[in-house]
């Protein structure tokens, strides 16, 4: 095991970025995209094809795409839309350790009314007991645009008054409490909402809207101003150069690998599509990719239906592909990209016959870690 040399997460950008671009373009292309043998540049402009699927649908979106050819070369970029979110010392101190590990900053699934991560949108609605001690002002940005819901809160309210008439909502907190614990588990399901908040009995400052990010949409949220969240944090007397040689310090001897397995490719796809290790290498393009395995497979004696749609009834290629990168840390944060990627995207991954991805042993990674990342969806 060679030893790996530290670097900032900020060092050049190459971290960020390389996140960014895993996250603009698909890293594998779906069955219905058509692109056989061609490169990952040729691909469709991302941000129309996620608005298309949001509007369309899956499936009205995959006959779209089968009916013409790819587009030609496309920057991928995403309009990225300002945010703030209100949270207590410790929420921000956890925010920016995430960010350091180079994770999502907010996680949603960690959320108390609901899971969500909310931010405030347009107006100043006062939110009763949803606020918590909110002494840092963290800055976001978020991707694309978000689902609106101008009835949702006014629906829980109506309702919460009808179960339970004697309530006085404008001043019973718990009972505050409950209409917004329901209307953040109704935002569980979409990655990016905007909740308007007229003036009612739970808000009777101004009208306005918040914005709530759920697990699904929590790759769509980055810090927008990290020195300045350093900053506040330092104010507050939390060691922030400490958090930064502690995640550093992670890099120290682990390996900047990981693997990406191909179990069984149906020779169909085999000779249609890229090979892995071409696909991965013109995706990430500040890694090393190695192909470790590329052998037959015999077809299986008694496949389940599931097995012969994925084309186990037939001979196939198993293929296993290294990803190295620089630091651990950029690794780790690249393969739950992937992830990430596979858990939103299934039938792009059923196109080469399913994908796993697996690590060194001295990288201190985990399968759980992943299947974990996945489970939010």
């Amino acid at each position: 095991m060679r030893a790996r040399k530290s670097k900032s997460p900020n060092a050049d950008g190459t971290a960020r970025r390389d996140i960014q671009r895993a996250k603009q373009r698909p890293p594998i292309p779906a069955a219905g995209f058509g692109l056989s043998h061609v490169s990952a540049a040729s691909a469709p402009a991302t941000s129309s094809i996620l608005n298309l699927q949001r509007t369309i649908g899956n499936q009205a979106l995959l006959r779209l795409l089968n009916a013409r050819q790819p587009a030609g070369e496309s920057t991928g970029l995403l309009q990225l839309f300002p945010a703030k979110a209100g949270v207590a010392t410790e929420v921000a101190t956890s925010i920016y350790t995430n960010y350091l590990k180079l994770d999502p900053p907010f996680k949603p699934q960690k959320g108390t009314y609901g899971k969500v991560s909310w931010f405030s949108g347009q107006g100043n609605p006062f939110i009763g007991a949803r606020a918590v001690s909110a002494d840092i002002v963290v800055d976001a940005e978020i991707e694309g645009g978000a689902n609106k819901l101008p009835n949702l809160l006014t629906w829980h309210l109506a309702e919460a008054k009808r179960k339970n008439p004697k309530v006085n909502y404008r001043t019973d907190r718990d009972g505050q409490r409950e209409v917004w614990a329901a209307v953040g588990k109704d935002l569980e399901a979409y990655e990016v909402a905007e909740v308007e908040v007229p003036v009612n009995d739970l808000n009777w400052n101004e009208a306005g809207t918040f914005v709530a990010v759920g697990p699904r949409g929590r790759t769509r949220v980055e810090l927008a101003n990290p020195d300045k969240l350093k900053a506040d944090l330092k104010g507050k007397g939390v060691k922030t150069e400490a958090l930064i040689k502690a995640e550093e310090r992670k890099d120290e001897g682990r390996s900047g690998k990981f693997l990406v397995v191909f179990p069984r490719i149906s020779q169909a796809a085999y000779d249609r599509y890229l090979h892995p290790k071409d696909l991965l290498e013109s995706w990430y393009k500040n890694a090393t990719v190695t192909t470790i395995e590329d052998k037959v497979v015999a077809a299986k004696e008694k496949p389940t239906l599931a097995e012969k749609l994925r084309g186990a009834a037939s001979p196939g290629h198993r293929v296993m592909v290294e990803v190295d990168y620089e630091t651990y840390r950029l690794a780790r944060a690249i393969a739950k990209s992937l992830a990430d990627f596979l858990a939103r995207h299934r039938e792009a991954a059923a196109a080469y016959g399913g994908i796993e991805l697996s690590y060194w042993a001295d990288s201190g990674w985990k399968p759980t870690a992943i299947r974990g990342y996945e489970a939010a969806y």
